[in-house]
């Protein structure tokens, strides 16, 4: 029985967590710049307003989704935002559901260029 229910419990915190993660279709990035000199982090910033909950007491408008360039993938993930970029090509773009440490970014989850 406690089993059961504690998959249950954390069956549903997982939901709660993909359902309150930022996501944006069709969309095209506006702005990308890195920032070495507090945290090393690419800020990524699509063109329309992305809502996130990142925040004190429930949702804000943040500005950017963030991921850590130390991250074994942030080099696939940042060819895929530049190329996105320049090319002007809509993408499908998702957080985490989490907020970057210290800011009301994003944590940037995955990025789909769409044809």
């Amino acid at each position: 029985m406690y089993k059961k229910n504690a998959f249950a419990f954390f069956a549903s915190l997982a939901a709660i967590s993909a359902a309150s993660a930022g996501q944006i279709q069709n969309t095209t990035i506006k702005s990308l710049w890195v920032n070495d000199s507090s945290f090393n982090a690419v800020f990524v910033e699509p063109t329309k307003q992305l809502t996130i909950p990142c925040g004190g007491a429930g949702t804000t408008q943040g500005k950017y989704f963030m991921f850590d360039e130390s991250l074994p993938n942030s080099k696939e993930i940042y060819s895929m935002v530049l190329a996105a970029k320049i090319s002007g090509k809509a993408v499908t773009i998702g957080g985490d559901g989490t907020c970057y440490p210290g800011t009301y970014q994003e944590k940037l989850r995955y990025i789909y260029i769409a044809d």
